[in-house]
């Protein structure tokens, strides 16, 4: 029996569609590399600017472990390289060097972004694109929200890191009037709206808020905001230099400001911080995400220290920490899939590592930072 001309014609247009969605399926997840080539990854991040700190550490960490790994061989004889580009910490920016990295440098995945706002830029074209969005250094809570698989979180969020910053201002130092400082963008916002409801489940407000915008140092018109409410704490979701210069002011203009206690949501960048005050840590402590880097009983941050100081890498501080941790879980998934890398069977054995996710409330001690206390 022979088919009508017209149905021959729907036929053929059905397999021809099908043929065009297989094909386009096949290119996203046409990732296999061939033996011996270079599993690059992207990185958009703050290299100069008020926030290179944060690039260049995260950086200097990651490549100290890829460093290591590729002198041992690499993955199954691939070596491991980050093509890096500078963001200066400004969403536009951030959203270009995304699309080249994809699109020329052909990245295998991104890597290490830093930021909320230069994030955010960032994800949708990321996610369009089918390429896995490693270890970014923020703990904002829409990539909590996105299906995960693609996305691989290693640090806690902000709602997280609020929770304890809250239980230990009130449960352990005792303390309810409680202020705020923070950058007018998506990430001090979110910071300003998860303190708020950290200190709703103690049944108190935040009795002060004050911020600055992003890339500045315009502090005033915060330091008059909290000024004349004398917090007894002020917890900071802002960056080194503006927190440094809030902390500075504050002392100066506040009789109470010795006296205050400040403490920072992780992003600041424990050792930027101390290193702007100029030691000068005095009742100002610092939530941080990993432990101590200096800490002598935790075989990881022995593992970084001997890594990344016996190959000049510098002196130790989180970020770099961060970057370390970052390159030796996303190594871990890419060995686990064998010879044939592909980015389906990556995000697969991804998918299966469970990292320990805890805030550490901190303090600056002869030089180091130590933890006062660990949450959960």
């Amino acid at each position: 029996m022979s088919l009508p001309k017209q149905s021959i014609t729907v036929f053929l247009g059905l397999v021809i569609a099908m043929g065009l969605l297989l094909s386009a399926w096949n290119l996203n997840d046409a990732s296999e590399l061939a033996d011996n080539e270079t599993i690059v990854l992207g990185q958009t991040a703050p290299l100069s600017g008020p926030n290179k700190h944060l690039g260049i550490n995260f950086h200097k960490g990651a490549s100290a472990y890829f460093d290591f790994v590729n002198a041992l061989g690499g993955i199954y004889g691939r070596a491991v390289d980050i093509a890096l580009l500078d963001d200066k910490y400004e969403p536009k920016i951030a959203e270009s060097n995304t699309s080249e990295l994809i699109k020329k440098g052909k990245v295998f995945a991104l890597f290490g972004l830093v930021g909320t706002p230069t994030t955010a830029a960032a994800l949708p074209i990321a996610l369009k694109a089918n390429i896995p969005f490693l270890t970014p250094l923020t703990g904002a809570q829409f990539l909590r929200n996105q299906p995960q698989g693609e996305i691989f979180n290693i640090r806690p969020s902000y709602a997280q890191e609020t929770e304890a910053i809250a239980s230990y201002l009130i449960q352990e130092r005792g303390i309810k009037k409680i202020a705020i400082f923070y950058q007018n963008d998506s990430y001090g916002i979110e910071g300003l709206e998860s303190l708020s409801r950290a200190l709703k489940k103690y049944g108190i407000s935040i009795v002060a808020e004050g911020s600055y915008n992003r890339n500045t140092l315009s502090i005033s018109d915060a330091i008059f905001e909290l000024k004349a409410k004398k917090p007894d704490a002020i917890v900071l979701f802002g960056a080194y230099q503006p927190s440094a210069k809030f902390i500075q002011r504050f002392r100066t203009d506040c009789q109470l400001g010795e006296s205050t206690i400040f403490i920072s949501a992780s992003f600041v960048g424990s050792c930027a911080l101390a290193n702007a005050l100029e030691g000068n840590m005095s009742n100002v402590l610092v939530s941080n995400i990993l432990p101590s880097p200096w800490d002598d009983s935790h075989p990881l941050a022995q593992e970084y220290r001997e890594i990344y100081i016996n190959n000049n890498h510098g002196e130790p501080n989180y970020l770099s920490f961060e970057g370390f941790v970052a390159a030796k879980l996303v190594t871990q998934a890419l060995r686990a899939c064998g010879k044939k890398l592909t980015r389906k069977r990556f995000i697969k054995e991804l998918s299966a590592i469970t990292p320990e996710q805890y805030v550490y409330i901190t303090s600056f001690e002869k030089g180091k930072f130590q933890t006062l206390k660990r949450y959960p």
